[in-house]
């Protein structure tokens, strides 16, 4: 059960570096593209459930639902520069993760 719950937790997480892309295509009425994306992504993410439900259990549901958040998320982002001219992807440097790194570390 721990484990499940941290999957999905870590999915989550990394779904929410790309910002709110949906949002900001929405507000500026490409809210077709978001419905586009998330239609095929749940049918998508539906299909890879069935597909490992027998397999791997609810641990392989958790996964496939922390990848479909983070892919989602990527992909609402890309459609949201190209459409929308706006990036919604972190900038990260090395310099700048390295700086992060010692923070946390203190």
């Amino acid at each position: 059960g721990a484990a499940i719950l941290v999957v999905l937790a870590i999915g989550r997480a990394v779904s929410t570096l790309f910002g709110a892309p949906a949002a900001l295509l929405s507000m500026t009425h490409h809210q077709d593209v978001v419905l586009r994306v998330l239609f095929v992504m749940s049918v998508a993410t539906l299909a890879a459930y069935i597909g490992v439900v027998g397999v791997y259990g609810a641990a392989g549901v958790a996964a496939v639902s922390a990848l479909s958040a983070v892919v989602q998320g990527l992909v609402l982002s890309i459609c949201a520069r190209r459409f929308v001219g706006i990036n919604t992807l972190p900038h990260v440097s090395a310099g700048g993760l390295r700086n992060f790194i010692a923070h946390l570390r203190r």
